[in-house]
């Protein structure tokens, strides 16, 4: 007797590209987190200034999972879950490697890797890295709303950091960092002028994200 069979569904074109890109975008990310934590404690290390402390911030960390959703969206056209994903990678692998770098230029003690100050900053990766990681898909390819909220969420990180330094001005904080800050943030609401309307958009909603951006940096105590 013969026993009839059911041939495996064929994956759609939209499944066997997501198969495909995914592991691209977590490529991508762990070697947009790895130059990241390496190059931004050798720069702090080796040529401080305003401009390597401002690399340094919670903002310009938190901007960089934007950045690779942002890339990987246009290029790899991505979806959100996917950029959640690269952007939480990317930063985990940003605080180790940063610590690695540490551990050789600096010669921290390898117990940093491990410390409760490394695990509190890696499940802030996990939490920023995600957000902002989907936000920067969003950006790209999220309806007009949903891409000016993502825009002004990247934007209000660097209007937010900024703030708490203006007004707090934690110690050992480079004068005029928040300058630079300010500037980046900027930069960001720029970059959206394509669609004049996600501009626009942006440009209000970052204001309200930027005062509770700052008043999360001063109740965690976290600085630039």
């Amino acid at each position: 007797m013969t026993i009839a069979t059911t041939a495996p569904p064929t994956p759609t074109p939209t499944q066997q590209r997501a198969l495909l890109t995914l592991p691209i975008a977590l490529v991508v990310a762990v070697g947009a987190g790895t130059a990241l934590g390496v190059l931004d404690l050798a720069w702090n290390a080796e040529r401080p200034s305003v401009w390597s402390a401002a690399a340094n911030s919670c903002a310009v960390w938190a901007a960089s999972a934007y950045a690779v959703g942002v890339l990987l969206a246009a290029r790899l056209r991505i979806g959100p879950v996917a950029g959640a994903l690269a952007g939480v990678l990317m930063l985990v692998v940003a605080v180790e490697a940063y610590y690695l770098a540490g551990i050789h230029w600096l010669g921290n003690d390898r117990s940093v890797l491990t410390s409760a100050s490394t695990q509190t900053w890696l499940q802030l990766s996990v939490l920023v890295g995600s957000v902002l990681g989907a936000a920067g898909v969003w950006a790209v390819r999220g309806s007009w709303f949903a891409a000016s909220l993502a825009t002004a969420a990247c934007a209000a990180m660097f209007f937010g950091d900024a703030l708490q330094v203006w007004a707090y001005r934690p110690p050992g904080a480079w004068p005029g960092i928040e300058h630079v800050l300010v500037i980046l943030g900027a930069l960001v609401l720029v970059a959206s002028v394509r669609r004049p309307a996600v501009a626009a958009t942006a440009a209000v909603l970052f204001l309200p994200l930027s005062v509770v951006v700052a008043l999360a940096f001063l109740t965690t105590g976290m600085a630039a």
